[in-house]
């Protein structure tokens, strides 16, 4: 009975130690951070600040820019990529030249002077896109931040937001995206999102073979796939938009990076996917990928869900996919509920120069950005 009430007191005190120590704790510094225009606590909606802030690249290190066209710069960029950006990618140069902007300043280098050789080293890479994004019924041009990268002999030297600064000061746009993965950045989370992994293995792969109604997209349908895209799209609250051109630069098939199917019924559309295929040169998710060939879904709108994924899964067959990838953005939580994916990494979506005033449910957003 004793034992039992110490054991009780015990409780109580540790937990008054706690609220006592989380009441007291000190907010943490952030050098870099606490100087910029991000929302905390949702207390901004819309954009935060008309000034930009100059970076803060200091000696020895200096920016290029770099254009992912240019044969002589595209497989220096492709090199540090595959080594210092996402565990397990084997990012090809088509790929690159899809996913990052080709021309001659949204895409950053970080360079030195390089220890061993003469000349410099490259130690950090960032690349800014423009996206249109519809926020709450307001369209903004956004610039999305991707392919951040620093060199692991030189991490931990605040070098991945020197690169942040050097964009905010020299891009176009003035509010940028960011796709966070595993730890958000110090500010308001827009979104918290998961990605999913469904094994196609051999035995799923005798199971799926057989018709499929998807139809690859081509110029005779484009019209009608961006019409459709526009209709759903419009149903979110946060979604992203293009100009026709920019819907079949996108999206347009290209057998090297990007596959577009439709559905029709009838003469009418009823359903639109789209994905990119990619090599794996190392384990993800705990799964053993190494050489396989993975799917990630870039958009499914279909007014059947479950039943047109389903169906587009032979065409994942017919492609020689081991592993198709989605995030629960969007309607995508339907069909992931209903089969057999598997729980993968979190991500955060992020804004900086933008408040959105509270945070968003994935179905209420609709980005399709890799």
């Amino acid at each position: 009975m004793l034992q039992q009430r110490l054991l009780g007191y015990g409780t109580v005190v540790l937990v008054i130690l706690v609220i006592y120590y989380k009441l007291n704790q000190k907010p943490k510094v952030h050098h870099y951070w606490d100087r910029q225009p991000v929302s905390r606590n949702f207390s901004s909606l819309g954009k935060i600040s008309q000034t930009r802030l100059p970076s803060n690249i200091i000696s020895p290190f200096q920016t290029v820019n770099f254009n992912i066209l240019n044969s002589k710069t595209e497989k220096l960029i492709k090199n540090f990529i595959d080594h210092h950006f996402l565990k397990g990618y084997q990012y090809s140069l088509p790929f690159l030249r899809w996913s990052m902007p080709n021309n001659n300043t949204d895409t950053i280098g970080l360079v030195t002077k390089a220890r061993s050789t003469p000349g410099y080293q490259l130690v950090g890479t960032i690349s800014s896109r423009m996206v249109t994004m519809v926020i709450n019924g307001q369209t903004h041009d956004i610039g999305y931040v991707d392919y951040l990268a620093v060199h692991q002999d030189y991490r931990g030297h605040r070098l991945a937001t020197a690169l942040i600064s050097k964009v905010v000061e020299t891009y176009h746009q003035e509010i940028f995206l960011f796709k966070i993965e595993d730890k958000p950045l110090p500010f308001d989370v827009v979104c918290k999102f998961r990605y999913y992994v469904y094994p196609l293995t051999q035995e799923k792969q005798e199971q799926i073979k057989g018709v499929t109604n998807w139809t690859a997209l081509t110029n005779q349908t484009l019209d009608l796939a961006y019409q459709y895209y526009q209709q759903k799209s419009s149903q979110f609250r946060y979604y992203q938009t293009y100009t026709r051109e920019q819907f079949k630069k996108w999206f347009f098939p290209d057998n090297n990076v990007v596959s577009s199917f439709i559905m029709l019924e009838k003469g009418q559309i009823i359903g639109f996917t789209s994905f990119f295929s990619l090599k794996m040169k190392s384990g993800f998710l705990n799964q053993k990928l190494k050489n396989s060939r993975i799917a990630e879904l870039l958009v499914f709108l279909s007014n059947d869900i479950t039943q047109h994924l389903k169906q587009l899964l032979p065409q994942l067959f017919y492609q020689k996919i081991d592993y198709f990838v989605a995030t629960n953005l969007g309607k995508n939580k339907v069909f992931i509920d209903r089969l057999p994916f598997i729980p993968g990494k979190r991500c955060y979506l992020q804004m900086y120069n933008y408040g959105t005033g509270r945070s968003y449910d994935p179905s209420e957003i609709l980005v399709n950005i890799p």
